[in-house]
């Protein structure tokens, strides 16, 4: 009868400390998965902020390119002007 108290007795501390375990795993197992998700998340964020500083340099880009060639003709031009109105004053000499 002992033998059988004490066998039943070593069953549930080893069932008590497997549960433990368990649960001790189990939560380290959620810590960590809400960790990493929260991190991917903060990635996500980031990656979508740097892809939206890039698109609006992008257009900066774009659009400064686009004022430097418009100048770059209204210069041409201004000089084509002043290159014939040169050559005209020198027939009229």
């Amino acid at each position: 009868m002992e033998i059988s108290k004490l066998k039943e007795n070593l069953e549930r501390s080893y069932d008590d400390q497997l549960k433990r375990i368990t649960d001790m795993v189990e939560l380290k197992l959620t810590q960590t998965t809400t960790r990493l998700e929260q991190q991917l998340a903060e990635e996500q964020a980031a990656r979508l902020k740097a892809e939206e500083n890039a698109q609006i340099a992008q257009e900066k880009s774009t659009d400064e390119i686009r004022k430097l060639r418009e100048n770059l003709e209204s210069a041409k031009r201004e000089t084509e002007e002043l290159h014939k109105k040169k050559i005209d004053k020198c027939a009229i000499l």
